[in-house]
């Protein structure tokens, strides 16, 4: 395992203030990382160790019910990863319950009626992931920022969406929680500052939907070492 250390970047509240002195510093420090390693350990102060600790025993409580209740969790639109995901021969013990819009209460709110029609006030969801094939040490209010491939076909391959994967120990059961982006009914386009005689464009626009149904859905996709260079690669 390689022991190439990850940045690590303060991001608690006072720091994160756009009018703050502190906010063009924080910024570059993120650009920066990105662009070295395509990802970076967050610290933030706004979630406790009550509250993460609450998140991750309601995530157990989540996986409790039979495959028959979880299945009810629907996916209703395009977005990926929504809906139950689970039953895999080939990832027997994986299962994933994607939440449209968990981090507002109406999206909180739709979920938990499917799962417990009778009401299950104590339950919420906040997220963002954590995984690369650099061996990263947990720490006290952190997460791990990791570019994905839209970025790096944004940014003309200024910033590269890292390979990750989980390595399991032992046999106790891994809880991860993600926080994705989409981008919905705009196309993503380098900016053109990003284009020059040193830097020529490398990507075409793209619409984001209909890349990760073609990374998720196609032969070529699914096989592909670098799917976002093979969909709209130049």
């Amino acid at each position: 395992m390689a022991s190439l250390k990850l940045p690590v970047i303060d991001l608690s509240l006072k720091n994160i203030n756009p009018t703050s002195n502190s906010w063009i510093t924080k910024c570059d420090e993120v650009t920066g990382a990105l662009e070295e390693h395509g990802c970076f350990i967050a610290m933030y102060d706004g979630v406790s160790q009550e509250l993460e600790d609450r998140i991750f025993l309601a995530s157990q409580e989540l996986f409790n019910p039979p495959t028959e209740v979880k299945v009810l969790n629907p996916s209703d639109t395009d977005t990926p990863y929504n809906g139950y995901i689970g039953q895999i021969p080939a990832m027997p013990l994986y299962e994933s319950l994607g939440i449209e819009n968990a981090t507002t209460t109406e999206g909180a709110e739709k979920f938990t009626k499917h799962m417990w029609p009778s009401g299950n006030e104590s339950f919420c969801v906040m997220t963002i992931l954590h995984q690369r094939q650099i061996e990263v040490d947990p720490l006290p209010s952190s997460f791990i920022v990791m570019a994905g491939n839209a970025c790096m076909a944004w940014t003309n391959g200024q910033i590269e969406a890292p390979y990750h994967k989980v390595i399991m120990v032992g046999n106790q059961e891994r809880i991860s929680l993600g926080l994705f982006t989409f981008i919905k009914d705009l196309k993503i386009e380098i900016p053109q500052k990003l284009i020059d005689e040193d830097n020529i464009q490398r990507f075409k626009e793209f619409d984001h939907y209909k890349y990760i149904d073609y990374n998720r859905n196609t032969n070529e996709g699914k096989t592909s070492k670098c799917p976002i260079k093979s969909y709209c690669g130049i």
